[in-house]
């Protein structure tokens, strides 16, 4: 396919409100979050505070419930996490998590 003839479609899915996309690349909350995660690195190197918290969403907590059921438990049972250290990462990933959706979160 052309060079034109894929930016002619991309441009068609713009205007058409389509994914450009579909099953790929980050949600405008992930973007969000990146970005405030760079502003604070950045802010700690020059010796500034961090911004606040952002607002904890109905999309983070749809993220975090996914990671719970899903992502979590895929890890486990994955071979490579069968170390000390791997499995102690898992569960304070699965704690962070769990606390995150509680509210329990800074």
């Amino acid at each position: 396919m052309s060079l034109k003839k894929r930016l002619e479609q991309l441009e068609e899915q713009f205007k058409s409100g389509e994914q450009t996309n579909p099953g790929g690349g980050m949600s405008s909350r992930e973007w969000e979050l990146f970005f405030h995660v760079h502003e604070n690195a950045h802010r700690e190197l020059d010796g500034l505070e961090a911004l606040p918290p952002l607002k904890y969403t109905e999309e983070d907590r749809e993220d975090d419930k996914s990671t719970l059921e899903e992502t979590i438990p895929a890890y486990r049972n994955g071979g490579g996490w069968n170390t000390d250290a791997s499995r102690d990462f898992l569960d304070y990933w699965e704690r962070e998590t769990m606390n995150r959706m509680e509210g329990n979160h800074a």
